[in-house]
């Protein structure tokens, strides 16, 4: 993406003198009213599209700012006549050393294109795994020693002198411990050549966690009218389930060993069941189950992961297992961060700990957010290295054009003029490559988003623009500072030293 953005900018910047007409009149001020008009259209369809289409809406804003952009530079170039010359000075010499310019652009694109992408990305999947969604309905997440496992939790707390009224939780749901599943449950698709059974988290519930959830179905099976009675299907018919969107995930992103289920994609939203087969491969007992419906993208692993049974349909192949994980869900006006504490409190004796989802979900992120933020800490090194860089093509092209330089000034050409000609030039190079960078990569982000590798379905994508603004000021502002001293110094060579020759 880069190098073909590179590419095309380098072989038609020379457009963007058609910006720069001056000399007054009617058809000077035809490009600006011309680009005034489409960034107000832009501007006015992005409004329109704000409440259905909020990805693109962003999109079009980025494009309204581009154009405006324009408008700026060609407004300047119609009103400020002495700016003119300058301008087009600026677009003219990068574009005769296409290679180099090409180059350079090139090295602050990628860099910008990869701090824009791993900023997009990482704002967007901190949003979506910190929504409601994904807390699936629960508001705290509790544990209890596996060989004591509390049947009644309410009941417990009430004996307990809790520090709330226990009638106040509105579902406690039970699920058994991620860590009992392991790789002793394998899965594979009935009916498929490949008869090989897989590794697969595969948990049992209760009735309450079953039906009292409001975990997000991005898909549900043909014959149901809505993910409700989904679940209900599940906690009252032997040999149904829903699976976790990581079963249908792109093969490339897993472990081969790991399950992966035919016949369904992460786009659509309804289909045909699905029978699978699963086993023990302790015992060697199997059993079959159907799938009717997969969970949301944006549902974190800490409120639904791998496939989820009743009772009915777990036991007859597993056996029967202990079910240490709580899911809880609050009444009105508790907090879930006190109400968790209170219960650490409370059971303390008994093992029992709680975490409120917000809380969890946080702490999910926070590795993987500072791994990222590492990274995009080599990256800014690297945009100073081409900052840098940049700094020395300029201290370059001033001894290299000193003739240039001398003939612009001996055909009227102010001091002025000629640093701010070079100082242009730098700026035109570095914007090029900071807006093809910032474009390339939100376009990517929104189709890695939205795309069948992750496949997030109903949420709405977005760009960061704090975090981007700072990465285009930064790079621009420090690219500046690097070439004003090159151009004062191009603007102070005396006329009859700058053309006499060696």
């Amino acid at each position: 993406m880069v190098i073909g953005t590179t590419l095309v900018l380098v072989y038609n910047a020379r457009l963007l003198t058609n910006l720069f007409r001056g000399g007054g009149g009617r058809d000077a001020w035809l490009t600006p009213a011309m680009l005034g008009a489409l960034t107000l259209a832009l501007v006015a369809l992005a409004i329109a599209l704000r409440q259905s289409h909020d990805d693109l809406t962003q999109l079009l804003y980025m494009a309204a700012g581009l154009t405006a952009l324009l408008f700026v530079l060609s407004v300047i170039g119609v009103q400020a006549q002495r700016f003119a010359p300058a301008l087009k000075m600026a677009i003219a010499y990068p574009l005769a050393k296409r290679f180099r310019t090409g180059m350079t652009i090139a090295m602050f694109s990628l860099i910008i294109f990869s701090l824009t992408l791993i900023s997009t990305l990482n704002a967007n999947f901190a949003a979506l795994f910190a929504s409601a969604d994904a807390q699936g309905g629960w508001d705290i997440h509790g544990t209890a020693i596996a060989e004591k496992p509390i049947v009644d939790l309410r009941q417990a707390l009430q004996q307990n002198n809790a520090a709330f009224d226990p009638s106040k939780l509105l579902a406690v749901g039970r699920r058994s411990a991620e860590a009992d599943a392991g790789p002793r449950r394998e899965l594979r698709n009935a009916g498929e050549n490949d008869q090989s059974w897989k590794r697969y988290q595969i948990l049992q519930a209760d009735d309450e966690y079953l039906r009292r959830n409001r975990i997000k179905l991005q898909a549900t099976a043909n014959g149901y009218s809505d993910q409700q009675a989904v679940w209900d299907a599940v906690a009252q018919t032997p040999g149904l389930a829903v699976i976790s969107a990581s079963a249908i995930r792109s093969s490339g992103f897993r472990d081969p060993q790991s399950f992966s289920a035919t016949g369904l994609t992460t786009t659509q939203t309804k289909f045909d069941p699905v029978a699978l087969e699963m086993r023990d491969p302790r015992t060697g007992k199997s059993g079959h189950v159907t799938i009717i419906g997969i969970v949301d993208t944006g549902v974190s692993d800490s409120a639904y992961s791998g496939m989820v049974l009743s009772a009915a349909t777990f036991e007859p192949v597993f056996g029967t297992v202990p079910l240490p994980d709580y899911f809880i869900r609050l009444g009105p006006g508790l907090d879930a961060k006190t109400v968790a504490k209170q219960m650490r409190a409370s059971l303390l004796t008994s093992g029992f700990q709680a975490e409120s989802f917000s809380e969890l979900l946080g702490k999910q992120q926070q590795l993987q957010l500072g791994f990222n933020y590492l990274l995009q800490g080599f990256m800014g090194l690297g945009l100073l290295v081409g900052i840098a860089a940049l700094g020395v093509i300029a201290f370059r092209s001033v001894v290299e054009r000193r003739q240039q330089i001398g003939m612009l000034r001996a055909l009227g050409f102010q001091r002025s003029t000629v640093a701010l000609s070079f100082l242009l030039e730098s700026t035109f190079i570095a914007i090029l490559g900071i807006l093809a960078g910032v474009v390339g990569a939100t376009l990517l982000a929104r189709n890695i988003f939205h795309g069948g590798t992750f496949g997030v379905t109903g949420a709405q994508f977005f760009i960061p623009w704090q975090q981007v603004v700072i990465f285009v000021t930064a790079g621009y502002v420090f690219s500046l500072l690097m070439t004003i001293v090159p151009s004062r110094g191009a603007a102070r060579i005396p006329i009859a030293e700058a053309l006499r020759y060696e």
